[in-house]
């Protein structure tokens, strides 16, 4: 997404865009997600940090912080690296949550290689992370590559690095009890009438975790006050306010 315009000699153009989406009535919340770190530019967040219907939220697939793996991957660090766009971030005045997405497992990746990506995570501290294990696709540079990791190995690599965030995500999640949020109303939950499901500014659909409204009648499509009540590894429970 961050490439958008490019082809249109517009050089980034991103900016732009969402300032146009921007003028259009009845369009509240816009998110950007799988945005490339290599085109994060900072007019890009000083946007973000001024814009009112920009959603608080950043998809951004690093795929993994070890330089080395990087490089196998085809992705520079021009942008200075993981660790530095997540500090430029963390630095802005407003509060963005970050998503990412990290791969383990690609051909190379040492012992030492994950760790440097467990470090990153206990580090970073993001709101959302997704993890998935490499997989050979015929004709590919990486399947000519050497240096495989076994698959159970890789998988195990997943697993760990999903507990960790998990243990981060329910602590940042603990932070909003007792807090007041704006709430997009999706509808009942599938399992129960008793419940309605809803997504705060810095929930993606269908990748992130939502919230469930115990308390309260709201209607689908809109947005409204809840306060939290509960906080779960990836869910949010509370009620709907006034």
């Amino acid at each position: 997404i961050t490439a958008y315009g490019r082809d249109l000699g517009r050089g980034y153009g991103l900016v732009q865009l969402v300032q146009e989406l921007e003028k259009i009535e009845g369009i509240e919340w816009i998110r950007l997600l799988y945005a490339n770190p290599e085109g994060i530019t900072e007019e890009i967040l000083d946007h973000l940090e001024g814009s009112k219907k920009l959603c608080p939220y950043l998809d951004i697939p690093f795929q993994h912080v070890s330089p080395a793996i990087l490089s196998r991957m085809g992705r520079g660090e021009g942008y200075g690296g993981p660790r530095s766009l997540v500090e430029k971030i963390r630095n802005l005045k407003r509060e963005i949550s970050i998503r990412s997405t990290f791969m383990v497992g690609f051909p190379g990746e040492t012992e030492a290689m994950f760790e440097e990506l467990v470090e990153f995570v206990k580090w970073a501290r993001l709101e959302h992370v997704g993890v998935f294990v490499y997989s050979k696709e015929s004709g590919t540079k990486a399947a000519r590559m050497g240096g495989e990791v076994p698959f159970e190995e890789a998988l195990g690599r997943k697993e760990s690095l999903l507990a960790i965030q998990a243990e981060i995500s329910e602590e940042l999640n603990r932070a909003r009890v007792g807090q007041v949020h704006d709430v997009l109303i999706e509808g009942p939950h599938e399992e129960t009438d008793l419940l309605l499901k809803g997504r705060t500014a810095w929930m993606a659909p269908d990748v992130d975790g939502r919230v469930l409204i115990n308390k309260g009648d709201g209607v689908v499509g809109q947005i409204t006050k809840v306060l939290i009540t509960e906080a779960h590894p990836y869910d949010l429970v509370g009620g709907i306010t006034g």
